[in-house]
């Protein structure tokens, strides 16, 4: 009788997953169709999934990667095979461009959001690239092999693009809404993070003016450039409410080096912003009167408490730039 040989499950793990990015580079490649940047995003999230478990199925022998979890009745997810596989600096610029993929995926699958076609090339286009090195570097396969033209094209632009400029621009954000700007703030922290880590690769693509050829981008350029209208920065107060359902959406506490970025006025600047406004009150006792009640009603008031933030490493109080608006 002869013997049925047993699928080879990484294998076939990793031509699903080249064939999902391929699928995603035709698609945006078309000419005239609609629902691109959805499609494609989802296309390429799921290749970047099945590659990840490839490698974990293969070189880390961890064969529940793709079995259902008797308990949750669910697969590993996506992050869970970033978080076995991504987890060294090296990696760091693959980690982040995914993810970042993975938020604006959640956005339009969830929620009606502006366009923000020009950002996605970018990172797509990055991803494209990162994902031919993690084959070859990892699983020391050459994607040249399977296509030899795998270009992704910027079909429609009608000018050249900037991620950076599109970063600051301060014109721009009347149009846009609170998730979208924490979308792209997102992406600022994490160019912030790469660069403390003295990681020059962004997780972005921008264009010269004909349009194929890419320019290499340093996430100090970009810091550089939005340090200098760093005006669009917000903070949203979100209620949150603790909970042991399943399906209940996972938050991230944000780190202490997110939080450092947002929260940079100490109490001696806040004071002194407090001077200024109540300067009218010549009685220097009331004037440390009111101030002192206002620090404390900041501190206190549930609608301010968005604005500082507690450092547990030294119990000092940072406050956000913005709440000096709150007195005006």
């Amino acid at each position: 009788m002869k013997k049925i040989r047993k699928p080879n499950i990484a294998k076939t793990l990793l031509n699903n997953s080249i064939s999902a990015m391929f699928s995603a580079i035709e698609i945006h490649n078309k000419p005239n169709i609609s629902y691109r940047y959805p499609t494609v995003t989802i296309l390429i999230l799921n290749a970047c999934e099945l590659v990840l478990k490839s490698y974990i199925y293969k070189v880390q022998k961890d064969k529940k990667i793709i079995l259902k979890n008797t308990k949750t009745d669910r697969y590993p997810t996506l992050q869970h095979a970033i978080n076995k596989v991504l987890i060294w600096d090296d990696n760091l610029v693959l980690k982040k461009n995914i993810e970042t993929i993975n938020n604006y995926r959640n956005l339009i699958i969830h929620a009606f959001t502006n366009e923000l076609d020009e950002l996605i090339f970018s990172l797509i286009n990055k991803n494209v690239e990162l994902f031919g090195k993690f084959l070859n570097d990892f699983l020391d396969e050459d994607i040249n092999k399977f296509w030899d033209d795998l270009i992704l094209l910027p079909i429609w632009f009608k000018k050249p693009f900037n991620p950076i400029s599109f970063l600051w621009k301060k014109d721009i954000s009347k149009s846009f809404s609170d998730e979208i700007w924490k979308f792209l703030n997102t992406i600022v922290l994490i160019t912030k993070d790469l660069d403390m880590k003295s990681i020059d690769e962004s997780i972005l693509i921008p264009f010269k003016l004909d349009i194929i050829n890419k320019n290499k981008i340093k996430n100090a350029d970009i810091i550089a450039k939005i340090e200098k209208n760093w005006d669009w920065s917000f903070s949203k107060n979100t209620s949150l409410q603790l909970t042991n359902e399943q399906s209940a959406q996972k938050m991230r506490p944000p780190t202490i080096e997110e939080m450092s970025i947002v929260f940079t006025m100490r109490y001696n600047e806040l004071k002194n912003i407090l001077k200024d406004i109540y300067g009218n009150i010549w009685d220097s006792k009331e004037k440390n009167k009111k101030i002192k009640e206002k620090y404390t009603e900041i501190k206190n008031n549930s609608n301010h408490s968005v604005l500082w933030y507690k450092n547990p490493i030294d119990n000092k109080i940072y406050f956000h730039k913005d709440i000096k608006w709150t007195f005006k």
